[in-house]
């Protein structure tokens, strides 16, 4: 390309909004799917399971940038704590999924929970996970793990039908124990009642007390 003697060449430098915008578009595809398949390179455990646990990265990854990151977490995490007996690995899986969702650390999620599931976690349990930290650690923290945990439950053909309903059958009430509470919560308040008349009853009576002794004093 030629500029003529004298002209100034344009360049066309993208906007605040420019940048913004495809940042955005960028995060609603990966959120629904829009993002390369995880890689299968390599696990990053020793399984005698025959399917491969999707991640995104490798300890050849993480050895190309730390190979002391890649030490600790082969020696220290997965070969140290993951083996302590005080926890099952069941346990620490739903632990470590729960941290993992609350914190939206994406991209640890597809290891844990194939992982999770790996170690007896249900796939029931691993959607009612998702559903209650959506109440409790954020909406967008539970669509992050359903956009990671889709893949997982197609990678394993789990089907809807092995996922708890959206509505299910109440517990029938028990009649008994509200009459009981109702009752504790009756005396309860007589109490309160009772106490809060000794305490007015108690004030009426100290301030007179309280004055005489002071006159006596003065005499």
């Amino acid at each position: 390309m030629s500029v003529q003697p004298g002209s100034v060449q344009r360049i066309n430098t993208p906007t605040r909004r420019d940048v913004l915008k495809a940042a955005m578009d960028g995060m609603i595809a990966t959120l629904w799917g829009g993002s390369p398949a995880y890689a299968e390179e390599e696990r990053m455990t020793t399984t005698t399971k025959s399917y491969a646990l999707p991640s995104v990265l490798t300890y050849d990854d993480v050895r190309a940038v730390s190979p002391a990151l890649e030490h600790y977490t082969k020696v220290a995490l997965l070969d140290g704590l993951w083996q302590r007996p005080e926890l099952s690995p069941r346990d620490r899986s739903i632990v470590t999924v729960a941290a993992l969702i609350a914190r939206i650390q994406t991209i640890e999620m597809p290891y844990h929970f194939a992982l999770a599931i790996n170690n007896d976690v249900k796939p029931s349990e691993l959607s009612e996970i998702i559903t209650h930290l959506a109440f409790y650690s954020g909406w967008a923290n539970a669509m992050s793990a359903v956009a990671v945990a889709k893949d997982i439950f197609h990678q394993r053909g789990i089907g809807i039908d092995q996922l708890p309903p959206a509505k299910d059958k109440l517990l029938t009430l028990n009649e008994e124990a509200e009459r009981q509470r109702a009752e504790g919560n009756a005396s309860e308040r007589q109490l309160w009642r009772h106490l809060s008349g000794a305490r007015a009853e108690y004030d009426r009576s100290s301030v007179p007390r309280s004055l005489a002794s002071l006159r006596s004093r003065a005499s």
